[in-house]
C-alpha cells in the first residue's frame, strides 16, 4: 500500500472507493485515545452489526473490515500456498487484533503486557515488549533439540 492508497473523508466520501479496510481514528493524543477506543468498540460494533468485523491494535484507532478478514485468515491462506500446517505456525501478539492468528496458530504466544482479552484467552505468554519477549520466543525456536 502506498500513500496514494489511503484516502480520507467524510462516510459520504468513503462509499464511492471500494473499501478493504476502514480506520476510525479518535482526534486525541495516542494516552487519551486507548481508552477512548475501548469505550468507542462496542458502540461502533452496534452501529455496523455483523457487516464488519472491528478491532483494535492500539493507539487511536478502530479497524473495520470484511467478515472473514483478520490476520488469522491472510496467513491461513498464506500457510495453504506454502504447505505449511497451522500446527507448525508460531504467532506472537499483544492486542485484540492479533487474537483470530493467537487462537487460529499451532502456538500462540501473548507478550507479557497484552490487552487483557488478549491474556485471558492465550495459555502461553512471554516477557513484555520491552522486556524482550519476542526475542526470548524466537531464540527458544533456534535452540537445537536436546
Amino acid at each position: 500500500m502506498t500513500e496514494a492508497d489511503i484516502v480520507i473523508g467524510t462516510p459520504e466520501e468513503l462509499i464511492r472507493y471500494p473499501l478493504a479496510k476502514l480506520l476510525v481514528r479518535t482526534p486525541m493524543t495516542p494516552a487519551e485515545a486507548y481508552a477512548a477506543t475501548e469505550r468507542l468498540r462496542p458502540l461502533v460494533q452496534e452501529v455496523v452489526g455483523d457487516r464488519t468485523v472491528i478491532t483494535v491494535s492500539g493507539g487511536s484507532f478502530i479497524e473495520l473490515s470484511a467478515p472473514g478478514v483478520d490476520k488469522a485468515s491472510g496467513v491461513g491462506d498464506l500457510c495453504r500456498l506454502l504447505g505449511i500446517g497451522r500446527a507448525d505456525v508460531v504467532a506472537v501478539g499483544d492486542h485484540v487484533n492479533d487474537l483470530p492468528l493467537l487462537q487460529w496458530a499451532g502456538r500462540g504466544v501473548a507478550m507479557g503486557d497484552s490487552h487483557p482479552d488478549v491474556l485471558a484467552a492465550v495459555a502461553e505468554r512471554t516477557a513484555t515488549n520491552a522486556d524482550e519477549g519476542l526475542a526470548l520466543v524466537l531464540e527458544g525456536l533456534l535452540e537445537p533439540p536436546g
